[in-house]
C-alpha cells in the first residue's frame, strides 16, 4: 500500500514537473513570438518612413509645396493603417483650403464632423476664432453616400509646423470606435514630423538661394525675373519692379509683369 501511495505521488510530481516545464517553454515561445511580431511592425514603420522621405524627396526636388508632402502621406497611409477618411487643412491669408479623400463611401455628415473637429484643433492651437473664414472644400476618392449613417468613431489630428509656424493639420478619420493604436498613432505623427523638418530645411535653403540671387541681380541695368515651374515669381530686380509699378509691392504674381 505504501509503495503504491509513493508510486502515485511520483507520478503526481512528474506530471507537475513536465506541466510547469511545458507552461515555461509555452510562455517563453510566446513571449518570443510576441517579440518577433513587434520587431516586424518595427521593421515595417521604419520601412515605411523611409519610403516616404524618399518619395518626398522626388516631389520636393521639382515643387516647393505643403500640399505635395501631405498629399504624398496620405497617399502612403494603406501601407500602414485603415481609414474612412484622410484630410488636411491649410491655413492661407484669405482662406482655408480643405482637401478630404475618401477611401470608403461616407456621408456628408461625416465629412462635416471631420471638418468642425479639424476646425477646432486648430483654433485652440492658434488661439484664434478660424469659424468664420472662408473655407475652400474639395472631395476626391470614393463617391459620398448620404443613405450611410456612418459618423467619426476614431480620429486624431496632426498639425503641420514649417518654420516653428502651424500652416495646417492633417487627420485620419474611421467610422469604427477605438480604432486606432497608439503605435500607429504615433507611426504617422512621426513621419509628418520628419517630412515637415525636411520641407522647413529645402525652404531655408531656397530662401538663402534666393538672397544671394537678390542680391546679385539688384545691381543690374535690366529688369530681371525668375519664377519656379510653377510659375510663381522668385526673384524680381528693381529696374523689373519699377517698370510695373510695384517698387513697394513684396510678394509679387507673374500677372503683376
Amino acid at each position: 500500500m505504501v509503495i503504491e501511495i509513493l508510486i502515485i505521488i511520483i507520478a503526481v510530481a512528474i506530471f507537475i514537473s513536465i506541466a510547469v516545464a511545458e507552461f515555461f517553454v509555452f510562455a517563453k515561445n510566446k513571449k518570443f513570438e510576441e517579440g518577433l511580431i513587434k520587431r516586424e511592425k518595427d521593421a515595417k514603420y521604419r520601412m515605411y518612413e523611409i519610403e516616404i522621405l524618399n518619395r518626398l524627396s522626388e516631389k520636393m526636388g521639382y515643387s516647393l509645396s505643403v500640399q505635395n508632402i501631405v498629399e504624398v502621406i496620405i497617399a502612403s497611409l494603406p501601407d500602414i493603417t485603415d481609414y474612412s477618411a484622410a484630410s488636411y487643412m491649410l491655413l492661407l491669408p484669405e482662406k482655408i483650403n480643405f482637401r478630404v479623400y475618401t477611401k470608403n463611401p461616407v456621408p456628408g455628415k461625416f465629412i462635416n464632423e471631420v471638418k468642425e473637429k479639424m476646425l477646432d484643433s486648430l483654433s485652440d492651437i492658434l488661439k484664434a476664432d478660424l469659424k468664420n473664414k472662408k473655407i475652400d472644400e474639395m472631395l476626391w476618392g470614393a463617391k459620398i453616400n448620404d443613405e450611410s449613417e456612418d459618423s467619426v468613431g476614431s480620429f486624431f489630428n496632426i498639425p503641420l509646423v514649417i518654420s516653428d509656424k502651424v500652416v495646417g493639420s492633417l487627420s485620419i478619420a474611421d467610422a469604427r470606435h477605438g480604432f486606432y493604436a497608439e503605435k500607429e498613432i504615433a507611426a504617422v505623427t512621426e513621419i509628418t514630423k520628419r517630412a515637415a523638418n525636411a520641407f522647413t530645411r529645402l525652404q531655408d535653403a531656397v530662401e538663402s538661394e534666393n538672397s544671394k540671387m537678390n542680391a546679385m541681380v539688384s545691381s543690374m541695368a535690366d529688369g530681371v525675373v525668375m519664377t519656379d515651374t510653377d510659375y510663381r515669381v522668385l526673384v524680381a530686380n528693381p529696374v523689373a519692379k519699377k517698370a510695373v509699378g510695384a517698387e513697394n509691392k513684396k510678394d509679387l504674381l507673374l500677372s503683376d509683369f
